[in-house]
């Protein structure tokens, strides 16, 4: 029982040693935009201005076109776009939320580790939906004659309360001393008749966090980026393995040939054919998948990487106006995909309807 002190203190030493890296591993952290107001919107919209935009067959906004309001909500403090009166002919219509000017200096002025995007999202597109619309939405990086896609465009429904949505930025992508600012922006298309509001779209917490560790620690390569920890490598990592045995190349190909209809939709928009993908229901492997679409001599090539559970929507853009005439005329069109997953690749071409 005498002993009982000595091995006490030792084991309380031991603990201490432990724990002093991860007080040394303090981290330097800068969010965006730097004004806290303009992330989470407490008592006002923190500067953010909108705007909104309409296309298709509609020619009069607010009558033949959707009316798009993008608005603060004062009551818990968030950004909304909403539509409403759609009459019955195929139209499309925006609203485009723009996030203040700031001038990006890092992780408080040093070179970051890591830099994450993030926001809370909530969404009501049941009316448009059934009616065989389409809502989606995205956000963009801005600045220095450039967008980077912080999240790529995503369908809206799913998410009947705030949910919490992000990414991983490349940090090499966002240059120190450059002017940036943040754009959200919520795509509605419709083919049929919706009376009153048939869309909101609301926005909440919006932030791009950079962070550095201290300069004592993480300079060696120990702090994973020699891809021990999955951020090394090419970026992605552990956190985007498969769970269980890598796909197999007939796997990957049923992602994009198979699957209900609505998650393999084609619709030609002004030079563009809008190719939805997705990565879910009996057709779903269990890990991150690459796809890339194109149309043979038609369009330019486009991709995404479409998580467990997501769906997406790639844009070809049509090579010319030939091109474009052809693809509008035709009611099928054959799609050349390629799938990549854990180093797996394959290749398939998928013959879909074009929707008017």
């Amino acid at each position: 029982m005498k002993t009982k002190g000595p091995v006490l203190l030792l084991v309380s030493l031991v603990a201490l040693v432990l724990a002093a890296p991860a007080a040394n591993a303090e981290q330097f952290k800068s969010e965006y935009a730097p004004k806290k107001q303009s992330r989470d919107f407490n008592g006002g919209d923190g500067g953010w201005t909108s705007s909104e935009s309409s296309g298709g067959l509609c020619l009069i906004p607010s009558l033949t076109c959707p009316a798009i309001t993008n608005e603060y909500v004062a009551d818990s403090g968030f950004l909304r776009t909403s539509g409403d009166s759609l009459l019955g002919v195929i139209s499309e219509a925006s609203g485009t939320f723009r996030s203040p000017d700031f001038r990006y200096r890092g992780a408080e002025g040093k070179r970051p580790d890591t830099l994450e995007f993030s926001m809370d999202r909530r969404a009501d597109v049941g009316s448009l939906i059934e009616a065989e619309g389409d809502a989606n939405y995205q956000v963009d990086l801005v600045g220095d004659g450039r967008r980077l896609a912080l999240i790529d465009t995503s369908p809206l429904e799913g998410a009947d309360v705030f949910t919490g949505v992000g990414s991983d930025v490349p940090v090499s992508k966002v240059d120190k001393g450059e002017t940036y600012h943040l754009e959200i922006k919520s795509d509605f298309v419709t083919t049929a008749t919706v009376a009153g509001q048939f869309a909101t779209a609301d926005y909440d917490n919006v932030k791009l966090v950079a962070r550095a560790k201290d300069s004592k620690n993480g300079k060696d390569g120990k702090d994973g980026r020699d891809g021990k920890n999955g951020r090394g490598g090419d970026g992605n990592g552990g956190k985007n393995k498969c769970k269980g045995k890598t796909p197999s190349k007939r796997e990957l190909r049923r992602v994009v040939t198979q699957g209900k209809a609505k998650d393999r939709r084609v619709r030609l928009s002004g030079r563009k054919l809008k190719v939805r993908v997705a990565n879910r229901g009996k057709s779903q492997v269990n890990c991150k998948v690459q796809i890339k679409a194109r149309v043979k001599r038609k369009t330019k090539s486009d991709s995404a990487r479409v998580n467990k559970g997501e769906r997406k929507t790639l844009r070809l853009k049509t090579k010319n106006e030939a091109a474009r005439a052809q693809l509008a005329s035709k009611k099928r069109v054959k799609i050349k995909f390629r799938i990549k997953a854990e180093g797996r690749k394959a290749t398939v071409k998928d013959r879909r309807k074009i929707r008017g």
